[in-house]
């Protein structure tokens, strides 16, 4: 049966149940594998690596506070393709034209929005 927006429907509105924040303890053995992986950072320098995982460090403690977008091995895997593409833009910077490294930068905007609604971008392979 139809039914008009002015009139009530005889069923519920479906509510989904809240996404729990996680806790400290479910973030930290994924904080330790960014720290771990080399390939990471591998064109960085130490200060520059340094940077680059305290704010993947940065992203992962915030869903102590914000529910994640998805579930955590999805939102750390689009972390991770963030953090690599970063550091393979550093690695390729001085043979990029300004054009390429605009399109480079945008492509890289678009993969981080991922973090906060992975469905947005459906961009899967990481920037080269």
């Amino acid at each position: 049966m139809f039914n008009f927006w002015w009139q009530k429907s005889d069923q519920p509105d479906p509510v989904e149940p809240p996404q729990a924040n996680l806790s400290q303890e479910q973030i930290q053995p994924f904080i330790q594998q960014l720290y771990e992986d080399e390939g990471l950072t591998s064109a960085l320098t130490d200060e520059g690596a340094k940077i680059l995982l305290d704010w993947g460090q940065a992203q992962l403690e915030r869903l102590t506070i914000d529910p994640p977008p998805t579930d955590l091995e999805t939102t750390t895997h689009h972390l991770r393709r963030v953090l690599l593409s970063i550091n393979r833009l550093v690695e390729k910077r001085a043979d990029l034209t300004d054009s390429e490294l605009v399109e480079r930068l945008l492509r890289l905007v678009e993969q981080s929005m991922q973090l906060a609604a992975p469905d947005a971008v459906s961009n899967d392979e990481p920037t080269s």
